[in-house]
């Protein structure tokens, strides 16, 4: 998969893409994607199936930050969160990862 050396910059652009897709805008997310990481000249059937593959990876990460915010609110607040909280601490969650990395 990825050794130590290209962990790091992997990690930073998956942070990135992340962030990008949590957007509203999917439709733009996913040309930023695409563009990013120069799969935009790759021909269909292809092309296809990487988009929903990279969406797909996207969207089970969405869920999966939303669970950590959901825990950490719930944590922060001592009760169920609101939808906003659960948002605010999934934000805070990226945002913490990203600092975290080393340089």
């Amino acid at each position: 998969m990825t050794n130590e050396n290209s962990a790091t910059p992997a990690t930073r652009l998956a942070i990135e893409l992340l962030t990008v897709w949590r957007e509203q805008d999917r439709a733009a997310a996913a040309e930023h994607v695409m563009n990013t990481l120069g799969l935009q000249n790759i021909d269909d059937p292809t092309r296809t199936r990487v988009s929903q593959a990279l969406a797909g990876l996207l969207n089970l990460s969405m869920i999966t930050v939303a669970q950590v915010g959901a825990y950490q609110a719930a944590q922060d607040t001592g009760r169920t969160p609101t939808a906003q909280e659960i948002e605010a601490a999934a934000d805070s969650f990226i945002r913490s990862l990203s600092l975290g990395m080393p340089d």
